[in-house]
């Protein structure tokens, strides 16, 4: 049963709480230092941490075990914790912000119930996310804002937070973070002051060093040699071992803005409290840390406190027009894609149609092919019934010319035949006459009469074998292929000369 505001139990309630989560983000000075140490990259985004933390995964420390996925703006990966992200921004929305929030994180979320809660899932996501590893790195750079809730959390987890600050010209990640999310140039600055001012602050009095962006890309070699010597450490790998991979990772290729030159015109581009800082964190970047800045970054931080609420409704103005515009442009990127998705299916269609289009304009010309193929082959077939029909023709006046001659020669035959008979008769009869009325005389010299019939017989026995051949001559002509091939084209011609 809960208790009522005001009442003497909930303030009792209250106080435990306060107790509890105060307890959790600070731990007692005296407690002996864990072996297990923990890298922490600090540093805004767009300056290089990713870069850094790879050198770091290089050099021998672990990295998470659920890395974030590389993407257009960082090809060779973040080199970040999905999962201690995650974590980040969901702590952040616990208290009211975001990673893009203008003003300073609330102190007082520290001792609410909430921060007991994330303080445990904190401890449960690195255990999942390192395990017992001696050398690890980590890096968000949403850990800027919460420095104390980390340091907390992973001396919980039995580490100790060693700190390695990076910055990167203020200008240089105001054009990156234009160019990829189309913030404000000017609100970027102020991010970027928020983050080192931030980071600055809360790691004082802790173990760590300041390198830079642009000192890592120069020399890598001295930038980890004076993180290992500031640090006290020792890499589980050797820079000349590590030579060839840092030479791929740290390529100026995959390095899209810089300032070029730290000319009049690019020191007026900057707000004063931007350039001072800048100058401040490059300095210590180049020659170790300055106690002696402390002062003038912490007058800086409480002056860039104090303007917040003068500066709320012109910054919620930067936030939701920078929210407005990252959406625009996932808008137009979802837009994008769904274009080239459906320009990509409609190139697939057009391809199938074209290939389509190829397949029946093939077939159409080996239609065309075929069709002028049978018509060349029906013309010569026609050619050849033509010379058929005068070779048809051509036989038949031969057959009929021979039918003739036949016919002729049968007529003569017969004639012949019946002048013969005729005269054997007169003479047969005119011999049986003379014999009858006159005496036997003695036979005359010249061919007795059956010679002359003998004689008769055979003349009528060559007409009847040539009227034989005639007739042979006749049959096989009628009985040939050639007659029976043409007997159709007879028939038609028959047909035409009686019509």
């Amino acid at each position: 049963m809960s208790a009522k505001p005001g009442t003497q139990e909930w303030r009792e309630r209250k106080r435990a709480v306060r107790t509890r989560a105060e307890a959790l983000v600070q731990l007692p000075t005296q407690a002996p230092e864990p072996p297990r140490k923990a890298l922490v990259v600090l540093g805004m985004h767009r300056s290089g941490t990713s870069a850094l933390t790879g050198a770091l995964a290089q050099m021998g420390c672990d990295m998470p075990r659920h890395l974030m996925a590389p993407e257009e703006m960082n090809p060779k990966g973040f080199f970040e914790s999905d999962a201690v992200t995650g974590l980040n921004e969901q702590l952040l929305a616990s208290a009211g912000q975001t990673w893009f929030s203008f003003p300073p994180f609330p102190h007082d979320w520290y001792r609410s119930a909430a921060a007991i809660e994330f303080a445990e899932r904190a401890v449960e996501t690195l255990r999942a996310e390192y395990g017992d590893s001696p050398l690890f790195a980590m890096k968000d750079p949403r850990i800027c804002r919460l420095v104390p809730f980390w340091d907390a959390a992973l001396r919980r987890a039995g580490c100790t937070p060693l700190y390695v600050c990076t910055h990167r010209h203020p200008l240089d990640v105001a054009s990156s973070m234009q160019h990829w999310a189309g913030y404000d140039m000017d609100y970027a600055l102020l991010l970027w002051l928020r983050h080192v001012l931030d980071a600055e602050a809360d790691s004082r009095g802790k173990p760590r060093v300041f390198v830079s962006y642009e000192l890592l890309l120069a020399d890598w070699q001295a930038t980890i040699a004076r993180i290992a010597a500031t640090l006290n450490l020792d890499w589980p790998r050797s820079p000349d071992a590590a030579v060839e991979d840092m030479e791929e990772l740290l390529s100026s290729k995959f390095r899209n803005f810089a300032v070029k030159g730290e000319d009049a015109a690019t020191a007026k581009r900057l707000p004063e409290w931007v350039r001072e800082v800048y100058a401040i964190v490059e300095r210590w970047a180049g020659q170790g840390e300055d106690a002696a800045d402390f002062p003038r970054l912490d007058e800086i931080r409480a002056q860039f406190d104090a303007m917040t609420p003068t500066m709320a409704g012109m910054v919620a103005s930067f936030q939701s027009g920078a929210v407005e515009r990252r959406q625009q442009g996932e808008r137009i990127g979802r837009l994008e894609t769904r274009l080239v998705e459906q320009a990509a299916g409609h190139a697939g269609q057009m391809q199938a149609a074209h290939e389509q289009i190829a397949r029946l304009t093939s077939a159409q010309r080996q239609r065309e092919q075929e069709v002028a193929d049978r018509t060349r082959e029906a013309a010569e077939a026609n050619a050849a019934l033509a010379a058929l029909q005068v070779g048809a023709d051509r036989l038949r006046r031969d057959h009929e010319a021979l039918g003739q001659l036949h016919r002729r020669d049968s007529r003569q035959l017969d004639q012949m035949t019946q002048r013969i008979a005729a005269q054997m008769l007169r003479e047969v009869d005119a011999r049986l006459d003379a014999a009858a009325h006159e005496p036997e005389a003695p036979a005359p010299k010249g061919p007795s009469a059956e010679e002359r019939v003998g004689l008769l017989e055979r003349q009528l026995a060559e007409l009847q074998q040539h009227s034989s051949g005639l007739e042979n001559t006749v049959r096989e002509l009628t009985s040939s292929t050639s007659w029976a091939v043409t007997r159709p084209f007879r028939w038609v011609s028959g047909r035409f000369r009686r019509r």
